[in-house]
């Protein structure tokens, strides 16, 4: 297992901003940049491709096939870069507690069916997992991100999307791993949860027979973590007891804080750094597992392809950041301190 940095306080800029030994966050300019660090640049969304100036630029899956007709091609998978058996877990399945001690073999079944998905996203066209999502999309107002030409199964599969089960001593081994390599980076991005967050599962004396009486609400953000439950979402009918959701990803931490809790999820997919915040006390919600394995890239139109031997050339390059200050940027930053190379933030200008 991976020993977690030790982390500085510095005052940069006249502000207090954290970092790890390797790298540090500074109020940077563009200009004069040195070739002793890689410098690390804010993008509001992925559009910023084609405007701001850097060497690579990190995206998320189907985002990073998006910008192939513009010459980027996937020169860094920051998966394999973080290395370890199974990378990093990026979203995960919660349920509320009170469902999980009435209904632990339903959940259970629940999980099942969702470790399934994988198995159906190599098969299924672009068209039916576009349709799957677009229908449960809980605002008509919104439109999902999701394209059905960039569905494809070479896509899916770089999205991570494969199910772990919380009561397996290596995922939540990997998962505490990982967000000690994230309070490392920032000690405010997420926090260490309690054993009792991991759902141990059913108990041998669960009844198979019982379901809830109520009808369950899932809801799961845009995106990846969409398709870990789109093969579920295309067989939803009226009659099943399953109601799913998809929302902004900006908005997924809200349906979990009403003070009405019965207004709350009752089964949530969302980042696992949110989930350790939110619910790491496992009071009111467990995790049931990993939905999604990381679907993080490094593309660029001329820089070489990187592996884990040649991680210091980026050193004197830009790299554009989608998200800087949540999971993308958090976990570029900690494959950047496993690899002792210093990184600063920098404006753009």
């Amino acid at each position: 297992m991976k020993k977690s940095m030790k982390v500085l306080a510095i005052g940069l800029c006249g502000a207090l901003v954290f970092g790890a030994v390797a790298g540090f966050s500074a109020c940077g300019k563009e200009d004069n940049l040195g070739a002793d660090k890689v410098y690390l640049k804010a993008m509001a969304g992925p559009q910023a491709v084609a405007t701001m100036e850097a060497d690579y630029f990190l995206l998320a899956e189907p985002a990073v096939t998006a910008q192939s007709k513009n010459g980027f091609a996937i020169k860094g998978d920051l998966q394999a870069l973080y290395g370890g058996e199974n990378g990093y877990p990026q979203a995960v399945l919660v349920a509320k507690t009170e469902l999980l001690t009435a209904y632990p073999y339903w959940v259970e079944q629940f999980a099942f069916n969702v470790s399934r998905a994988a198995d159906w996203l190599e098969t299924a066209s672009g068209a039916d997992v576009l349709s799957a999502v677009s229908s449960h999309v809980a605002d008509k107002e919104y439109a999902t991100t999701l394209k059905a030409p960039l569905l494809t199964a070479d896509v899916m599969a770089r999205c991570g999307v494969w199910f772990s089960y919380a009561w397996e001593k290596p995922v939540q081994a990997e998962v505490k791993d990982f967000l000690s390599e994230m309070i490392a980076v920032n000690n405010k991005a997420a926090a260490m949860p309690a054993d009792e967050f991991f759902w141990g599962g059913a108990p041998d004396s669960a009844l198979a027979e019982t379901s809830p009486e109520e009808e369950i609400t899932v809801y799961m953000p845009d995106g990846a973590p969409a398709l870990a439950l789109a093969k579920m979402m295309s067989v939803d009918t009226d009659e099943d007891g399953v109601t799913y959701k998809v929302v902004d990803p900006s908005l997924i931490s809200s349906v979990l804080t009403y003070e009405d809790e019965s207004k709350n999820a009752d089964m949530c997919v969302l980042p696992v750094t949110a989930a350790s915040k939110l619910l790491g006390k496992g009071d009111k919600y467990k995790m049931v597992g990993v939905v999604t394995h990381g679907n993080l890239f490094l593309i660029s139109k001329t820089g070489e392809v990187l592996t884990a031997e040649n991680m210091a050339s980026l050193k004197g390059k830009t790299i554009g950041v989608l998200k800087i200050n949540e999971v993308p940027g958090l976990t570029l930053k900690a494959v950047l301190n496993k690899y002792d190379i210093p990184f600063e933030e920098v404006k753009t200008v």
